[in-house]
């Protein structure tokens, strides 16, 4: 069973919802795990694994992050 997460938020992250086959053309990631549209703080919007939200690997985008480090 997949957890709602909808709403929800990690960090500067929002999560606005579940993604969609046409969303993970550009994820490189499992399949078979849920997959979650989300919009960062600085607007840009972005696809994430729940588990990964869920276990706090990621905060921002991927262009949030790179300016932060």
């Amino acid at each position: 069973m997949v957890k709602d997460l909808v709403g929800q938020s990690f960090g500067s992250l929002i999560v606005l919802r579940r993604a969609l086959d046409v969303d993970m053309v550009s994820v490189k990631s499992n399949r078979d795990s849920a997959h979650w549209v989300c919009q960062c703080a600085c607007g840009n919007i972005q696809v994430f694994r729940g588990t990964s939200l869920r276990h706090h690997e990621y905060f921002t985008c991927s262009s949030c992050a790179k300016t932060h480090r």
